[in-house]
């Protein structure tokens, strides 16, 4: 009996002591700061992280543009009045704070809180005679599935 708890805590402890060396070895490289494709680009071409943490951030900022001038050319949203363009503006923006909250919390609490924000985020847009598909447009963080793709 005495063994098995010996051999129990050795074993233990011999877990805590790796887990603690790769904590200290991940924080020592950097890698908690950047995403592993950014980290891979940036070892493969033998660049600094920082400037290609940059571009990447320049890019997806191109690419939001993009799509907001995308979506005012579609006949649906010209449809809209100036009021209703700027009440979504207005709440896509608060959708995206709301989605940045939600990062920290496990994947059940995550899916309830984005059920939640769905319906009452449906509910707003009936309110304001939008339909629910403009919000969708803006990402698709707040549609049914989030973020799920091919079919999931």
């Amino acid at each position: 009996m005495k063994k098995i708890l010996i051999y129990s805590i050795t074993a233990v402890a011999v877990f805590g002591i790796c887990g603690i060396g790769i904590a200290s070895v991940k924080a020592e490289s950097g890698s908690l700061d950047y995403p592993p494709i950014i980290e891979k680009f940036a070892e493969r071409f033998n660049l600094n992280l920082d400037e290609v943490k940059a571009f990447f951030d320049e890019m997806r900022q191109e690419r939001g543009q993009e799509m907001q001038t995308r979506l005012g050319e579609r006949p649906a949203f010209k449809e809209l009045t100036d009021e209703q363009k700027e009440a979504l503006a207005a709440k896509r923006e608060e959708l995206r704070e709301e989605y940045d909250t939600l990062k920290g919390l496990s994947l059940e609490e995550r899916q309830a809180k984005m059920e939640e924000k769905r319906e009452e985020t449906k509910a707003w847009a009936e309110e304001n005679g939008i339909g629910f598909g403009f919000l969708n447009c803006f990402g698709g963080k707040f549609g049914k599935g989030f973020r799920g793709g091919f079919g999931r």
